[in-house]
């Protein structure tokens, strides 16, 4: 049962640091949406392939977060552990 919040608690969070790092890089989405823009209306033909790279970007952050996060939580309770 406890084992099952804290995996809830985890993906909450997993939730929240993914919002926060999209917050954090959207102005380098901003910039990649600008220049698939221009792929896009220079070459209409490559449209399926500029939203492929679009949805990798957003997915890269989101399985980066996946990764680290929970990584990140059990070195900051070795942490604090090694503090006492």
């Amino acid at each position: 049962m406890l084992q099952e919040w804290i995996n809830i608690a985890i993906k909450t969070k997993t939730c929240e640091m993914i919002d926060l790092c999209e917050e954090h890089t959207d102005n380098l989405y901003c910039s990649l949406i600008e220049y698939l823009n221009e792929i896009k209306n220079t070459n209409p033909e490559l449209i399926s392939i500029t939203d492929k790279i679009e949805n990798i970007f957003l997915v890269k952050t989101q399985e980066d977060v996946k990764f680290v996060f929970p990584i990140s939580i059990e070195k900051g309770i070795q942490i604090g552990k090694n503090i006492r």
